[in-house]
């Protein structure tokens, strides 16, 4: 490899087509084809991870593979997606699509982009909502590794956090503020979905697991940092947002937390797709965001695929056969999205905080990019 005096030798081998191991006097270095090839790889089908990879390319080249192999590729890996990401951003900001909410909004462009003159629909997009417990990720992995990985996809732990409790502090202050006004109290459940009270409830959140989520066990406390995903999907399958769950399993204030971002950034005549949906309009409106939700007309849904366990008065109020807009639309679409995520699973458990958030962000983005492939395919899938 050929090195100018003051050329900087990872700037030397990248002018040569590789990426090396180590950032100070490497001694080992892989093709961009390679690392390229990994990449399309890992997007698509994030079940194959490094280790099975390398020892494939080692025999393919008749390379004697040595374990450290595996720290060396994973390096040059992040490398390879950081300039990714990098020159992805470039772009961006020459297309002006650089705003942190541009895809959440306009990613699916059969649900962000309007006509001039076209008639506002109602509900005027759909959005389905649901967690995943099997993205967990060991607390004592990767603790050397102090990256912060910058996604547009995930919303921050600070922003989830202020709904924790939301339910129980704003009813307290209501009861002091309006003590003399007759109302229907409500009750907070352990993991801050709220039930009513004082009358009798038709409704279904005593025989759902995620109306009634316990602590998880002081065990499963010590040994995850993350515990699972929050999702928030278009009806077309494309992910707008994502939240972790750390240290806890799915709770009132990650749907909290995504009910508030649908009404800041998408506005009136929103409808929401929730297995529990029942319990959450409840909770909603015993939160700070009731009075939004009310005056933006935000529509409860249970998908279809769970509504159907529902007790029959919940089936006539919130199943989306029997609502007005919604056709054929089932918004169980947040399965389908599990199915494919819960490959980055095997490969997450031992991962660091960054390359947890780097596997989730790379499969998500291949999805995303699939959806919007097939939006001209009837159904989507």
């Amino acid at each position: 490899i050929r090195q100018r005096r003051d050329e900087n030798v990872n700037v030397a081998l990248m002018h040569a087509g590789l990426v090396p191991g180590t950032p100070v006097t490497p001694s080992l270095a892989f093709s961009v084809d390679l690392l390229a090839f990994y990449y399309h790889l890992r997007r698509r089908q994030p079940s194959v991870g490094v280790q099975g990879f390398v020892k494939s390319a080692c025999a393919v080249q008749s390379f004697p593979y040595v374990h450290t192999l595996e720290a060396l590729f994973s390096n040059a890996f992040d490398v390879y997606c950081d300039v990714r990401r990098r020159v992805q951003r470039r772009v961006d900001v020459a297309l002006k699509r650089d705003a942190s909410n541009w895809r959440m909004k306009y990613g699916c462009p059969a649900c962000g982009y309007k006509l001039a003159g076209e008639t506002r629909l109602v509900p005027d997009r759909m959005h389905a909502v649901d967690g995943c417990d099997s993205q967990k990720r060991d607390k004592a992995a990767g603790t050397c590794d102090e990256r912060a990985f910058e996604s547009r996809l995930f919303l921050s732990r600070d922003f989830v956090n202020r709904f924790h409790g939301e339910v129980r502090s704003h009813a307290a202050a209501r009861q002091s503020s309006q003590a003399s006004q007759a109302r229907v109290r409500a009750v907070e459940a352990e993991d801050g979905f709220a039930l009513p009270e004082d009358q009798e409830d038709d409704r279904c959140g005593s025989n759902w697991k995620a109306a009634n989520t316990k602590e998880l066990p002081p065990a499963s406390k010590e040994a995850f940092e993350q515990t699972g995903v929050f999702a928030c999907l278009c009806r077309h399958g494309i992910v707008e947002f994502l939240i972790e769950f750390v240290q806890c399993g799915e709770r009132a204030k990650h749907a909290l937390a995504a009910v508030s971002t649908i009404l800041e950034e998408f506005g009136e005549d929103q409808a929401l797709g929730y297995d529990i949906n029942c319990v959450l309009e409840t909770t909603v409106r015993n939160s700070s965001l009731g009075n939004k939700a009310s005056e933006l007309r935000l529509q409860h849904v249970v998908d279809a695929f769970h509504c159907w366990a529902h007790k029959r008065a919940c089936q006539l109020k919130y199943h989306p056969l029997y609502r007005p807009g919604f056709g054929l639309e089932d918004l169980s679409t947040c399965e389908r999205f599990f199915s494919s995520l819960n490959g980055t699973a095997r490969n997450i458990r031992h991962a660091s905080n960054y390359r947890w958030h780097q596997a989730i962000d790379l499969h998500v983005d291949q999805l995303n990019d699939d959806r919007y492939a097939s939006l001209g395919v009837y159904p989507t899938l």
